[in-house]
């Protein structure tokens, strides 16, 4: 009988959930202060357990012969995504099958860079010359959220051979030789390779030194030549300026990550070194240059004549705005605030597009506790892009505010605090917005419940549903247990210092946890009627099925609302300088997705900075989310605004879907 008790509920929930599961069913699934629920200056309960550990994430989408994860050119592997598919175009040499190579990747791996288009279905890059001379323009295509990059312009021009190997593709090139080594005439900082025809290279930083890998062959002589060069000559391993560094007038490595900027993080010092490299190596057709320097050159690979040509001259923050696919643009760019610039990377999403849709997105395994790195959560949904959610419990990773999809909440919201809510057509609203639950017992009592699937701990009664979860452990050394099961109490447990029970949840109902208030337990008795009722305020919400909640809201028609206090945060965190994200939309309904980090030379923004910024930027409404180390921006397969493994865990966010 225990059993059937136990395990019955079990498996009615998840059948229920696979019945409800909005999206596929194989989709499987730093600086501000610590995201507890002190965030709000609640005084936390005695806590019961450590930090909690995240359940694992189902496994990744199965791959077929048709995808993979890794290239090798010349065998060299090189972790790129690629993609097969079939074309009825005959019109190039290579025939109707098409390769793809995710295009940040691939721009990271050769050192390309992905110039400004408004072109979703071409994307130019600089760094490569067509056979005329001009830059390189690639078809483009998203497939499962990845934006992969037709390949077949570089099989038919530079001649190379396709050949996939279960999940690696292997890029063959043919034989090439680098004639010789010279400083560009009259250009101190910048280096010429000159070649007898074009072929992938790859720039790496280590240390103090950069190295050049191209997939080519080298004069004897022009070795020899550079094996008698002293290391005098080398590049300066650290210059006056340097634009990673992180004082003075520059821009932090956090800011703007190397694997995105790529070549183009410049430097801005006044000497005039050599670029002679300090070491030149080749062996199988493979040549290394390793040069002295932390800096990163700007690389184009040039025709008539075939040379390489790499540029250490001064540069400033590059800028982008990319149409990176229909409905999605996204924006880099330099904002100027009194006498502060702020580097930001943002998203312009078109709600109103044909096969796009927004989403609150989270872990969607068997429970909703647990976190994990944006890009890890959003890449098993195929999502598109997306960007950091609302504030999570450390201790036990649960949600801190409002989580609703599809109509149905998933988390409660808390503390008045700020929120956006969206629906399928196109319409946006923020405000700040509450939950009134009530319970209605026998007795005619009626009993405001203090939260809803929340991490957040305080007395009275709180509510936990199936969506948190199979079970249900207590967050504190005394709580009261009722389970409901179609409107009516079936059981009642106190349970004292036992952190680790775990209390099933029915599928056809509800636990009522107590804590603090246990008086109130003896209105519940065995057997008894309960009503619950529920009430969303602002009650205009009621209409938009998607909610994230965050806080606190920056704007409002255009202006500030910012009011930290109200929305119960502490003051360190609201005046705090630190990596902030946010979310806004414009007056023609276009929504913004926005990271930024440091500002150039000093600090990141200000809560209030932050509501300034969105407003120069053009929206009318704005919301903060959660920040610091949480702030993360993804897009195709990468963040955006920093490097993959300087991203914290998240427990949710907003990820934006093709179709």
């Amino acid at each position: 009988m225990i059993l059937n008790q136990i395990i019955i509920p079990v498996m009615k929930l998840q059948l229920q959930r696979l019945n409800r599961t909005p999206l596929p069913k194989y989709l499987g699934l730093f600086w501000i202060v610590v995201h507890t629920f002190h965030f709000g200056g609640i005084s936390p309960f005695t806590p019961l357990t450590a930090l909690a550990q995240s359940p694992p994430l189902p496994p990744w989408r199965s791959q077929t012969r048709d995808q993979g994860n890794q290239i090798a050119i010349n065998n060299r592997l090189l972790n790129v995504s690629w993609h097969r598919w079939y074309s009825t175009e005959t019109n190039l040499s290579t025939g109707s099958e098409r390769f793809g190579l995710q295009d940040f990747a691939m721009a990271q791996s050769f050192n390309f860079s992905l110039v400004n288009t408004t072109n979703p279905q071409q994307q130019p890059l600089e760094g490569w010359a067509d056979a005329n001379g001009f830059m390189l323009s690639l078809p483009a295509r998203v497939v499962n959220g990845i934006r992969y990059l037709d390949i077949a312009p570089f099989m038919e021009q530079a001649g190379w051979q396709v050949k996939v190997d279960g999940l690696v593709l292997r890029i063959t090139t043919p034989t090439a030789t680098i004639s010789g080594i010279r400083p560009s005439p009259g250009q101190v900082r910048r280096l010429v390779l000159d070649m007898d025809r074009l072929v992938p290279y790859q720039m790496t930083r280590q240390g103090n030194s950069v190295t050049l890998t191209v997939e080519a062959g080298i004069n004897s002589s022009v070795l020899q030549g550079f094996k008698k060069q002293s290391i005098s000559n080398a590049l300066p391993t650290k210059p006056e300026s340097n634009p990673n560094s992180s004082s003075g007038n520059t821009i932090t490595d956090d800011s703007i990550p190397e694997n995105l900027e790529l070549q183009t993080s410049l430097s801005t010092s006044s000497r005039n070194p050599s670029t002679l490299p300090m070491q030149v190596d080749s062996r199988q057709n493979r040549t290394t240059l390793i040069f002295g320097t932390s800096d990163l050159p700007r690389i184009s690979a040039l025709s008539r004549p075939y040379r390489l040509v790499l540029d250490w001259s001064s540069g400033s923050v590059p800028s982008r705005d990319l149409q990176w696919a229909p409905g999605v643009r996204w924006q880099q760019r330099l904002v100027t605030l009194g006498l502060a610039r702020f580097p930001l990377n943002g998203l312009w999403v078109n709600l109103r597009q044909a096969g796009l849709t927004m989403r609150p997105v989270w872990n969607q395994s068997e429970m909703l506790s647990g976190t994990y790195p944006l890009s890890l959560i959003v890449q098993r949904l195929q999502s598109a892009a997306a960007i950091n959610g609302g504030f999570f419990n450390r201790n036990n990773q649960t949600p801190l505010g409002a989580i609703r999809r599809d109509g149905q909440w998933i988390s409660g919201p808390i503390l008045n605090r700020g929120a956006i809510a969206w629906d399928d057509t196109g319409r946006v609203r923020m405000a700040r917005v509450s939950l009134e639950e009530v319970v209605s017992p026998s007795s005619g009592q009626r009993i405001i419940l203090k939260g809803l699937n929340t991490g957040l701990v305080s007395g009275g009664l709180s509510r936990y549903t199936p969506d948190w979860g199979i079970t249900y452990s207590p967050f504190t050394r005394y709580e009261v247990i009722i389970t409901v099961q179609n409107s009516q109490v079936v059981s009642q447990q106190t349970l004292i210092d036992q952190p680790s029970a775990k209390i099933t949840i029915p599928s056809d109902g509800y636990l009522l946890v107590l804590r603090r208030d246990l008086d109130l337990s003896k209105m519940f008795p065995m057997g008894s009627p309960l009503q619950l009722t529920s009430r969303l305020i602002p009650q205009e919400l009621e209409s938009y099925p998607h909610i994230i909640g965050a806080g606190p809201l920056l704007l409002l028609e255009g202006q500030i609302v910012l009011d930290g206090k109200g929305e119960s945060f502490q003051p360190a965190f609201i005046d705090q300088k630190a990596s902030r994200s946010a979310i806004g939309v414009m007056t023609d309904g276009t929504v913004m997705l926005v990271a930024v980090h440091s500002r150039m030379g000093g600090l990141g923004p200000s809560l209030t900075e932050l509501a300034q910024l969105m407003q120069q930027l053009g929206a009318v409404s704005a919301l903060n989310l959660d920040g610091g180390s949480s702030t993360s921006l993804y897009l195709g397969g990468q963040l955006l605004d920093r490097p993959n493994s300087t991203a914290a865990r998240v427990h949710n966010g907003i990820g934006i879907f093709l179709r």
